[in-house]
């Protein structure tokens, strides 16, 4: 069962967590790609790793509030019988 809430902090979580994702992943991209951009650390491997973890983490944070609670919007409606609608 799932808690609906009506909160800033749910979006302001959620587009928290998305952001760290997008960062990891456009950091990893540059790592594996241009790897002179990380020139200043001398274990590239721990770097790599780093960012890795940074991901697991935020998608994990993300997967977690999502299972756990569910935005409604303040006519009531949830965000999924909004996005329902958009799919007629």
């Amino acid at each position: 069962m799932k808690i609906e809430v009506s909160s800033i902090f749910y979006d302001a979580l959620e587009a928290r967590y998305r952001a760290d994702i997008v960062e990891a992943i456009a950091t990893l991209e540059v790592y594996f790609k241009v790897p002179v951009g990380i020139g200043e650390h001398s274990d590239l491997l721990s770097e790599h790793d780093k960012w890795v973890e940074k991901l697991a983490a935020a998608e994990d944070k993300l997967a977690a509030l999502r299972e756990h609670f569910q935005q409604v919007q303040p006519d009531g409606s949830s965000e999924q019988d909004s996005s329902k609608k958009g799919d007629q």
